[in-house]
């Protein structure tokens, strides 16, 4: 301050010079007092100037390393324009021209044509040294990012693939000490065409009679052998296009085709193929571009077989009643199906004794389809043969008829046949079939004795209900036990019903019933199933028919067997097929009734149903006493006479003098 007053000229207001001049003169004593040693340290200047030695060592020995960097840096540094040398080189790879890629390379570019949806695989070759990664640098596109990583693949070689491509874009790669790669690559993207629709027209085998059918849609299902005839549109201009039968690896080229209609003029594109085995297609399509779908759709063509028929012998039946007499006929059903149709039915009968393997072989033909006419697809056919025409010798008793057969579809140009399950027919004498008859008989009798005492009971629990007021789950109970029991009596009369006309066949087709007018129940047998080839083997229909016919006199008396059998028939169908089946309904109706007038009512129908079903079954019972009665009468009368006519062989045998 004195010095600047001094200086100035001036003095400073409020100061003491004296004050100043005495205060700088005492700090300059202090200073030459103090050692310099304690205020001065150098160890820090010579950490500094060390540490700039050594960076400035490292920089010349970096410098002289490599001089053509440390050239190109002082020549970069003073101005002049002089790029760095590279370590590392990038070279993309683009996929070669094929039907979903077009590339066109240039100087440090590359375009690419491709379909969208398609797929852009994309392989660098680093050369010199290898870069810790590769990136490829993007830009534009839908939903691809700026930058890419690509993934390693050894010997220097990085990979990426750009997944459903939808729109332009450009990129390049970037890596190492190269921030470009050799080419700038632009894609363009172009829509190919795409299917629009397929129709496929299916023509069968000629054999199978079918007529042609159309397909909508690519799935294609037909049996082998079918022709088809394929119609694809396109979405775009096409210039080539192939079916591709992708498992058998088959192409098919088609064809333009030209369709007019009211809307207009439009093209299709046209093949055939015939299916031989189930495969898979696809359709080609390559655009007037070049490119072609990268992802065609794949269309299954499933091949139908045609099976072997599937057959059935329906008669003769498996039971202990498949006996016949040597005079006997036996009646022979088929019942037989086919995808297709029926060609012929063959039955084949096989007579000898039962130990040996061999006999006398016989075919006789059911069916054969008529040329020119519509495949049957289902067939049911019989026919009534004459046992003692089954070999050249009559079958004598003990001897068996192996019945066997086969079916042949119209399958071409090799039928498909398929062989009956055979049935064994043994050839007895007269005593032992009514042995068996008498058996069978029996069996009925116990059947309609079960079924009498099932029927007893359930009406008295019925009259027990309708005499007392009960509440109303004893009532429920009740009913559910009823109505149990009633079905078990259904199914029991059904059970008779059926064995009783088995009953009436084996009398009929031994011809046990010695009356002039069995014949004519043979003839309206033969008759009727020829006009209902579907109609089962016992088919109540043509029990009734006959009992209409002995009531209306077109069929004389058959008093020996066959009436008192039809008899019962008669009386079992009306309780098999009518008075069981009304009692079931009586009762659950009474289940579900709204109210208890109409419950009563229901159960007071129920009853009397009961009440008839118990009063046939009775009577039943009593035709079956007064049928065994007789035929034991019968069986033992033969063997009286069979006991007879032994006595008498042996008498002339003494009188001749025989031993």
């Amino acid at each position: 301050l004195a010095k600047r007053a001094e200086r100035d000229g001036t003095e400073t207001r409020g100061e003491s010079p004296a004050m100043i001049a005495a205060v700088v003169d005492a700090a300059a004593e202090e200073i030459a007092a103090l050692p310099a040693t304690a205020i001065l340290d150098g160890r820090r200047t010579v950490r500094v100037w060390a540490f700039a030695g050594t960076f400035a060592l490292a920089a010349g020995v970096v410098l002289l390393g490599d001089l053509a960097v440390t050239k190109v840096f002082f020549a970069r540094f003073f101005g002049a324009d002089t790029a760095y040398p590279r370590s590392t080189y990038l070279h993309v790879e683009l996929p070669e021209d094929n039907p979903e890629v077009r590339v066109t390379l240039g100087a440090g570019t590359a375009e690419v044509v491709m379909p969208a949806g398609g797929d852009l695989p994309v392989l660098v070759f680093a050369e010199g040294s290898e870069p810790r990664e590769v990136v490829l640098q993007t830009s534009g596109g839908r939903g691809i990012p700026n930058e890419v990583t690509m993934a390693p693949r050894g010997g220097s070689r990085f990979r990426h693939v750009f997944r459903r491509v939808q729109r332009e874009f450009t990129f390049h790669a970037r890596g190492g000490d190269d921030p470009l790669g050799d080419r700038t690559v632009s894609v363009r993207v172009v829509e190919p065409p795409r299917v629009g629709t397929i129709t496929a027209r299916v023509t069968f085998p000629e054999y199978t009679g079918t007529d042609p059918i159309e397909i909508v849609g690519g799935a294609i299902e037909a049996l082998a052998g079918s022709t088809v005839d394929v119609f694809v549109s396109a979405t775009a201009e096409v210039a080539s296009a192939q079916l591709h039968m992708i498992d058998s690896d088959v192409r098919i080229d088609l064809a333009p085709r030209t369709l007019r209609d009211d809307s207009g003029v439009s093209t299709s594109y046209a093949g055939t193929f015939t299916i031989a085995e189930s495969d898979r297609y696809q359709v080609l399509f390559v655009g007037a571009t070049g490119i072609r779908n990268p992802h065609p759709g794949t269309y299954p063509i499933r091949a139908v077989e045609d099976h072997e028929p599937i057959a059935q012998l329906i008669s003769p039946s498996n039971d202990d009643l498949n006996v016949v007499l040597p005079g006997a006929i036996l009646p022979v059903r088929v019942a037989a199906t086919d995808d297709f149709g029926i060609a012929a039915i063959e039955i084949t009968s096989t007579t000898g004794k039962a130990a040996q393997d061999d006999g006398h072989v016989q075919s006789v033909p059911l069916f054969v389809a008529p040329e020119g006419g519509a495949p049957q697809a289902e067939c049911s056919v019989g026919a009534l043969l004459e046992v003692a025409s089954l070999a050249p010798a009559a079958p004598a008793v003990g001897d068996v008829i192996v019945v066997g057969g086969s079916v042949r579809d119209i399958r071409e140009p090799e039928p498909q046949i398929a062989e009956l399950a055979e049935r064994h027919v043994h050839v007895v004498e007269p005593t032992d079939l009514g042995r068996r008859i008498s058996s069978h008989f029996r069996r009925i009798r116990e059947g309609v004795e079960k079924a009498l005492e099932l029927q007893e009971s359930r009406l008295s629990l019925l009259d027990e209900i309708r005499a007392d007021a009960v509440e109303a789950a004893r009532l429920r109970d009740a009913l559910i036990t009823i109505e149990v029991g009633q079905g078990r009596v259904l199914a029991e009369t059904r059970r008779v019903h059926r064995e009783l006309m088995r009953s009436f066949d084996v009398h009929l087709f031994n011809r046990l019933e010695e009356s002039p007018n069995a014949p004519k129940v043979l003839e309206s047998y033969t008759r009727y199933y020829r006009e209902n080839p579907a109609a089962e083997p016992l088919d109540p229909v043509f029990y009734r028919s006959v009992a209409e016919g002995r009531r209306a006199g077109a069929i004389g008396p058959m008093t020996k067997t066959l009436d008192p059998i039809l008899g019962m028939i008669v009386r079992t169908d009306g309780l098999a097929n009518d008075l069981a089946p009304s009692a079931v309904d009586a009762i659950e109706r009474a289940q579900i009734a709204g109210t208890a007038a109409d419950r009563s009512t229901e159960l007071d129908r129920a009853s009397q149903l009961q009440s008839r079903i118990v009063e046939d079954l009775r009577e039943l019972r009593g035709q079956l006493d007064e049928w065994n009665e007789f035929q034991d009468v019968i069986t033992q009368t033969r063997a009286i006479r069979d006991k007879q006519k032994d006595i008498r062989s042996r008498t002339e045998s003494l009188q001749r003098g025989d031993k």
